[in-house]
């Protein structure tokens, strides 16, 4: 099993080795190692991928590797191209490389304008039967030595490398780092030259150290532990390491040997590191109304009667994430992967109640609300990390009244951080803290109000991580499930109800069956009376869907933080309080359409007095307590 240590380590060793530098297009891979480099954009966070293994193991049909690729595009995994040497002198332009050991099962590089990863095996290779060649081709090929062209080769490339469980020239690791921060990552930072022993302790150890450190704080505050106190270690084992890296320059198997023992030992002491280095993600900002329940019903005379429930949502939001991944490409697995992710930014809520009709226990399940996609990490065929940002809405009410209430859910989101797996040295982290939160409840003085309405605006970053092509695929979510719940005593009164016919009825937009009845009320009262209680509660945690090649535990929720409030409770007209627990729950996303059970409203007698407000409050974010 390949470690985070190691990983790192591999990652590294582009500086010390004789190895090119990360998309060198003018080095070739034929010492055992190769990189790749993915530049920052509107769609990917930076990376670097390196793969090592035995010289036969891997090679290059780059130009610089000495091959000119025909009939090659960038949208398949698996296709049939045609190449040919660019030197008739196929020995020194290095051709035979890819050929020394048999060809079938080796992993080349690509270039750019070929396939759709980086790399792929080798399926097939033989002459081919056309030995045709394009004249921009032709132009490129030095006939110095015979006059002809060299044999143009015909092959089969796959990048998904499919039914690799063994090849004749031995495994081929994979190393992959990501991180949404600005700096370069590690190798592409280092000082060093093909070949060569020129690097300095500073640019080599120093450099990637910080970077480590850096990014790993900056992307969860967690991410030192999280990596398995990798980051800070490389800098602790300086020394150790930059000595073995000079001495095995042209030894890159032994070179990763001891520089993977003296990080190891480092690592056990690692400490966390300040940050100061600024991430490239563009902060996500949503701000509108949302539709939760609509239902409409016909009660007589009285004409349609409506129960709605929307959401309006004001979010803002700061992102990172980062990516450390190791295992073998040959045969494909990952049995090393760690992700990191923090949040920082605000949510101010409302869910707004309108009842012209009483509604029995109703509960919608999760909602989807908004979502829109960030940046992830986009190496096709070999590892992409697509997340995105969700606001999900849930709604459960129990109440036999008519009323209007505005239910607020504000919080404040500081310095959240987790690492999944989460270890015993990077736990989650994090805080939530409510702001000023609104209440306004409206009640007609003519009804008995009395029940419960539970709302919750659920902010996710959901990461789908596709591993290989799809050998693995899960979904990693971080869930912050901020809610408040309203205990509503209001009037009182005696019902005779009736079946009465429904008209029609709507949630989300699709249609569905709604038991309705008129409600025939006594003992009317003409003033306001009852009382409100407002708790509220916020809990964040993490979980996988899937286990990723046996990595994650899929039984198991990680909590962040969770906490419970008190509001805001008061009474009006004499009514005397009473309490009881509100508990906040969870469920499972679901369409509200989709459920079996109706909704069950009820139609009043006739026009309610004009609505008596009850309270109408905004609570200071230093007035709501903890329990």
């Amino acid at each position: 099993m390949i470690s985070v240590n190691t990983i790192v380590t591999a990652l590294l060793l582009s500086a010390a080795s004789g190895v090119h530098a990360a998309n060198n297009w003018n080095v070739p891979c034929h010492q055992g190692a190769c990189e790749f480099d993915v530049a920052g954009s509107a769609t990917s966070v930076q990376a670097n991928m390196r793969i090592w293994g035995s010289t036969a193991a891997i090679s290059d049909i780059t130009e610089a590797g000495g091959w000119l690729i025909m009939g090659c595009n960038t949208a398949d995994s698996v296709q049939d191209i045609r190449v040919v040497c660019v030197d008739d002198n196929t020995d020194a332009a290095g051709c035979t490389h890819v050929t020394e050991n048999g060809a079938v099962g080796t992993v080349v590089r690509l270039p750019q304008t070929c396939g759709k990863a980086p790399f792929a095996v080798v399926k097939t290779w033989a002459d081919a039967k056309d030995q045709s060649i394009p004249a921009d081709i032709q132009a490129k090929i030095n006939k110095a030595k015979t006059g002809e062209a060299p044999t143009v080769k015909a092959l089969t490339i796959d990048s998904t490398f499919a039914d690799n469980t063994a090849t004749p020239h031995g495994n081929v690791n994979i190393a992959v780092i990501g991180a949404s921060v600005s700096e370069p990552l590690p190798s592409t930072q280092a000082n060093r030259r093909r070949g060569g022993r020129r690097h300095t302790e500073r640019s080599l150890f120093g450099d990637v150290g910080d970077f480590f450190g850096n990014v790993g704080d900056k992307i969860t505050g967690a991410a030192t532990k999280a990596a398995g106190a990798v980051e800070g270690a490389a800098t602790k084992a300086a020394s150790a390491v930059a000595g073995t890296a000079t001495k095995a320059a042209g030894a890159v198997s032994d070179t990763a040997s001891n520089a993977a023992g003296a990080i190891k030992g480092a690592a056990n002491d690692a400490n966390n590191v300040s940050v100061n280095k600024q991430t490239t993600l563009p902060p996500i900002d949503v701000q509108k109304s949302f539709p939760i329940v609509e239902a409409d019903v016909q009660c007589g005379a009285l004409g349609d009667i409506k129960l709605s429930v929307d959401a309006d949502v004001k979010a803002h939001a700061d992102v990172t994430i980062g990516v450390v991944a190791g295992g073998t490409l040959v045969p494909p697995k990952f049995d090393t992967f760690s992700l990191t992710s923090g949040l920082s930014g605000s949510l101010e809520g409302a869910l707004k109640f309108k009842a012209g009709a009483s509604g029995a226990p109703l509960d919608t399940g999760n909602i989807q609300l908004f979502t829109v996609g960030i940046p992830g990490l986009d190496i096709p065929d070999i590892l992409e990390v697509g997340p995105a940002f969700n606001i999900n809405g849930r709604v459960n009410l129990n109440l036999d009244a008519e009323i209007d209430l505005n239910l607020g859910i504000n919080y404040d989101f500081s310095n959240v951080a987790f690492a999944f797996p989460p270890t015993d040295k990077a736990p989650p982290k994090g805080d939530a803290t409510p702001a000023d939160q609104k209440l306004q409840l409206s009640v007609s003085p003519q009804i008995k109000a009395e029940g419960t309405a539970e709302a919750h605006l659920i902010p996710e970053i959901a990461f789908g991580i596709n591993a290989l092509a799809g050998k693995a695929k899960a979904t990693i979510s971080f869930d912050i499930d901020a809610s408040a719940t309203a205990d509503v005593k209001a009037g009182a009164g005696a019902a005779i109800k009736q079946d009465v016919k429904v008209r029609r009825s709507r949630t989300m937009g699709q249609r569905r069956s709604v038991d309705v009845v008129f409600d025939r009320r006594a003992d009317v009262q003409t003033g306001a009376n009852g009382c409100v209680d407002i708790k509220a509660g916020v809990a964040g945690a993490v979980k996988a869907d899937a286990n990723l090649f046996g990595l994650f535990d899929v039984n198991k929720s990680f909590p962040v933080f969770s906490k419970n409030f008190n509001v805001f409770s008061k009474c009006f007209g004499g009514a005397i309080p009473t309490r009881r627990t509100l508990p906040v729950e969870t469920a499972p996303f679901a369409s509200l359409a989709a459920r079996a059970d109706p909704i069950k409203l009820t139609c009043p007698i006739g026009a309610a007095a004009p609505a008596a407000e009850l309270a109408n409050e905004t609570v200071a974010a230093t007035a709501i307590k903890a329990v």
